[in-house]
């Protein structure tokens, strides 16, 4: 599907009452992903010191305290491969969070779909809007959201399934979802895809 700018969304929205558009990373993943590559790198400069250190007291080993570099070398190359190893772990436990993030954008009378899942009825959202939301990943993130309605929060959260994570995020220390992230959309920055959404809401959500 070829990226579409806003205009054209809208326009597609206003001609067909529907809007089909190729999904990108939302900006909280990002911003996870982002943090989750810093760390990573951070990991290895460890072990390459640690690496560098070993080296180093293999070479000045009968130099009194050089020496010591080899147990401190040790330690870092082995911090720095625990450290990358429990990366490689969570990085794989969610792969599919990964491959949601991409898939096709819809919205339409029946409700919206995203990451793979749908229809979520507009009766169960509320407009869009900014909050800043406490979650595991993103202890200070600012995220585009649609809070749920009661009954929305019921229907979600009724079963705790990989489906309602997808719908996210759930703040740090809840069980519960209580808003439905809204996803990236190519082409389209992060404030005109809230711009399309509260289009989309003002025209088939409740009144």
């Amino acid at each position: 599907m070829a990226t579409q700018q806003l205009p054209d969304l809208l326009r597609q929205l206003d001609l067909h009452g529907t809007v089909a558009a190729d999904g990108r990373p939302s900006e909280p993943f990002r911003r996870w992903v982002g943090r989750r590559r810093a760390t990573l790198l951070v990991a290895v400069l460890i072990a390459v010191a640690g690496v560098v250190g070993i080296v180093i007291g293999l070479v000045l080993r009968e130099v009194g305290v050089w020496a010591i570099l080899l147990p401190v070398g040790g330690f870092l190359v082995f911090a720095g491969l625990i450290i990358a190893g429990v990366l490689a772990l969570v990085s794989s436990a969610h792969g599919f969070r990964r491959e949601a993030e991409t898939a096709p954008v819809v919205l339409d009378p029946a409700g919206v779909w995203l990451r793979g899942i749908g229809p979520l009825l507009w009766s169960d959202l509320f407009p869009p809007e900014y909050r800043r939301i406490v979650t595991k990943n993103d202890v200070n993130g600012r995220c585009a959201v649609m809070p749920l309605t009661p009954q929305g929060h019921a229907r979600i959260n009724a079963h705790v399934t990989a489906q309602a994570l997808l719908v996210g995020p759930r703040p740090y220390l809840r069980a519960d979802v209580p808003y439905l992230l809204l996803p990236g959309i190519d082409g389209l920055s992060e404030d005109e895809t809230v711009r399309l959404f509260h289009t989309a809401y003002e025209r088939y959500g409740p009144r």
